[in-house]
């Protein structure tokens, strides 16, 4: 249930997420099971902290996140924003919600903007094909496709930098690896409380709310699968 590719700085963001979450998604749902919830809660913001703390005496390096980047140059919101266009075009064409949909591979603009990393790459791809077959006779295909390829192009290049310095985050020092397995451990811990209380209220479907590891589309920032 643990994502062990979670690295030191990403705990930073998931770990505050899952105890707000668990506050506001777990407790009160099982009141004499709440007291194991606050437990945990407070278990997984102290070893939270605890990797924060030793981050910061490590002195972490500047990494390569989605959330950072030259704001002349966003690969991930150039990404978005091509898609977007893409979309509103094939929708003014005649059959165009149909085509909307495959070019968005069923989601919405909404959802497709929720996109990073790797399932925003894949998505691009996906548009990339979807003009040179089911949108290859729209007036404007040609065009449109060799925006989208620059854009993939631009956003594998930093996707490649993301990995490499994700890499790197995980060779701080033994005391921040030592951490961070601490904080898995604890992490995973929460998850099988979490899936307990949600099993036993018929409510399994808010497991990924509450870690976000877990879900599709991620609502922390700066993370990547």
């Amino acid at each position: 249930m643990g994502d062990p590719y979670i690295d030191s700085l990403e705990i930073l963001g998931y770990g505050p997420h899952a105890v707000n979450q668990m506050g506001t998604l777990l407790v009160g749902l099982d009141l004499d099971l709440d007291p194991a919830i606050e437990v945990m809660r407070n278990r997984v913001s102290a070893q939270t902290g605890l990797v924060a703390e030793l981050l910061t005496k490590a002195g972490a390096v500047e990494a390569v996140t989605y959330a950072g980047q030259h704001p002349q140059f966003n690969p991930v919101v150039a990404g978005h924003d091509l898609l977007a266009r893409a979309a509103d075009y094939v929708k003014s064409q005649p059959g165009g919600a149909v085509l909307k949909s495959d070019l968005l591979d069923g989601r919405t603009k909404t959802a497709m903007r929720k996109l990073r990393g790797s399932k925003l790459a894949g998505l691009l791809a996906h548009a990339i094909t979807f003009f040179g077959t089911k949108g290859a006779s729209l007036g404007e295909a040609v065009s449109r496709k060799a925006e989208l390829v620059s854009a993939h192009q631009a956003l594998e290049k930093l996707n490649r930098d993301a990995r490499v310095s994700r890499t790197e985050r995980r060779e701080y020092t033994p005391e921040v690896e030592a951490a961070r397995a601490r904080w898995l451990d604890t992490y995973v811990a929460a998850k099988h409380l979490a899936r307990c209380v949600l099993t036993l209220h018929d409510k399994l479907d808010l497991l990924s709310e509450i870690f976000d590891d877990l879900a599709e589309v991620h609502a922390v920032p700066g993370v990547r699968d």
